[in-house]
């Protein structure tokens, strides 16, 4: 599909000179949707049957991380702010955050344009025109960060933006980002005083709250961040995925200041690159809070070619946070159901011998063998200890295979193996630590050599601490 980042306004000045209007209409809607779309790549915008109509929206957005929510986009050829704030006045009350979006800039006096710009406050709407996305679109180019404001401005922009305004909001977030990374109060000061005024609340926080995580981040103090807003959620999925992406961040310390609040679910969601040492240091420097209810191992998958080297690496991977080792990949989640879709083959279980030598070092409780025609349950307080378990698998059955078992884990909570299926699930309540659940899963579903032990254990161990996921301690 045909970009044309730079030129959107005399492309959309073109389409409407073409003498077919079913040709001129669809033409100008596509460049619209395109450009919207270049401004947030998360948006699905999708046409209606109408043009130009009082009260119909030309088009809708829609998000594929929030299938919820909508905004109706409604094109206008007017250069009059008068008449543009009639129009908004006509839209149904309950349409929310509509979107105007003149095809040509606006032209009048000042007087007109703020009373436009009150009206769309006031209507939680946002007027605004091609030339304006354009110098958001240049903005980004400048900066990657203002990629993250032209996100918010799809979702929640208010107001009216022209094309000026735009990038003195661009200059204002790209200088409150730097602001943040170097504890200048001034800069960020500037961008979060500026944010609310172009942003709906929910928005404007998100943004704000990046900001303050990169401020923490970067070593500042809570009560010296000049920004009032609820830093008490997490970062957006869109800010995460921006820190991931950008320039490698060695400082442990600012990957667990900035990732405290983050999630598998939320880390699951992210688009990020196959070899991201960013997220490796977020993972790691967050493993002992993150949390994981359910492991799926699937085995005998051929290295991608662009997989790095080294023994393992997180990555995301078919939506879910997975972990890719040398023929394998386990994928992690915080509900087993999420875990349904990826496929892998059925194993039969595995036999005791082999299962001692994966999991020599796993407390097993309890295990289940099975010859598929009689099955025989053996507990104890450490399976893989109990010197009876070879003698009792050699009377049961020469076809004895272990096709369940149960780990403890270090917090007490039951950790079900299930050989056939190759998943590891705790209790539906339960929140047992991502690092015990994916070592344990691994080590018993799949097995690994010492040295890989040795990596495994690396990794999933936190900074200053000698245990998988144990507390942090700083250096």
């Amino acid at each position: 599909m045909p970009r044309f980042h730079g030129g959107y306004s005399a492309a959309i000045t073109s389409a409407l000179e073409i003498d077919s209007p079913r040709e001129s209409v669809n033409s100008v809607k596509r460049l619209v949707s395109q450009e919207i779309s270049e401004l947030d790549r998360g948006v699905e915008v999708y046409s209606t049957e109408y043009f130009n109509h009082t009260y119909v929206p030309d088009l809708v957005l829609r998000w594929r991380r929030e299938r919820d929510r909508e905004r109706h986009v409604y094109l206008r050829f007017t250069e009059s702010p008068e008449y543009l704030a009639e129009g908004l006045a006509k839209i149904d009350p309950d349409v929310e955050q509509p979107m105007i979006f003149g095809l040509t800039p606006l032209a009048g006096d000042q007087r007109s344009i703020d009373l436009l710009k009150s009206s769309a406050r006031e209507r939680s709407a946002l007027v605004t025109d091609s030339s304006a996305m354009e110098s958001f679109l240049d903005g980004r180019k400048e900066d990657p960060v203002v990629g993250l404001l032209t996100n918010a401005i799809t979702q929640g922009g208010r107001g009216l933006l022209n094309s000026e305004q735009s990038r003195l909001v661009s200059e204002s977030v790209s200088r409150g980002f730097e602001g943040a990374r170097n504890l200048s109060a001034d800069s960020a000061r500037a961008a979060t005083s500026t944010l609310p005024d172009v942003l709906d609340k929910h928005q404007s926080d998100r943004l704000i709250r990046f900001l303050h995580a990169v401020w923490i981040g970067s070593g500042g103090s809570t009560d010296g961040f000049p920004g009032v807003s609820d830093l008490s959620g997490e970062l957006s999925d869109e800010a995460l995925e921006f820190l991931l992406r950008f320039e490698e961040v060695a400082d442990i310390e600012f990957w667990r200041r900035v990732g405290r609040k983050s999630s598998v679910g939320q880390i699951s969601r992210l688009d990020t690159s196959v070899s991201s040492e960013n997220l490796a240091r977020l993972i790691r420097a967050n493993i002992d809070i993150l949390w994981a209810r359910a492991c799926l191992v699937v085995s005998d998958e051929q290295p991608a070619l662009d997989d790095p080297v080294g023994e393992f690496y997180w990555t995301t991977q078919s939506g879910k946070l997975a972990l890719r080792g040398r023929g394998f990949t386990a994928y992690l989640s915080e509900q087993a159901e999420d875990l349904k879709g990826i496929n892998t083959n059925q194993s039969s279980g595995v036999g005791v011998s082999e299962l001692i030598d994966r999991a020599r070092d796993v407390k097993l409780n309890s295990l289940r063998l099975t010859d598929n025609a009689d099955s025989l349950s053996f507990d104890s307080r450490d399976v893989m200890k109990d010197r009876r378990l070879r003698g009792l698998a050699d009377r049961f059955s020469p076809r004895a295979r272990v096709d369940y078992a149960q780990a403890t884990l270090s917090s007490s909570t039951n950790l079900n193996i299930d050989f056939r299926r190759r998943t590891a699930t705790g209790a539906t309540k339960s929140r047992p630590q991502l690092a015990e659940v994916v070592n344990v899963a691994i080590r018993t579903l799949q097995g690994v050599s010492e040295s890989e032990k040795d990596a495994l254990t690396e990794m999933l161990t936190v900074p200053g601490s000698d245990e998988p996921g144990g507390d942090y301690t700083l250096f």
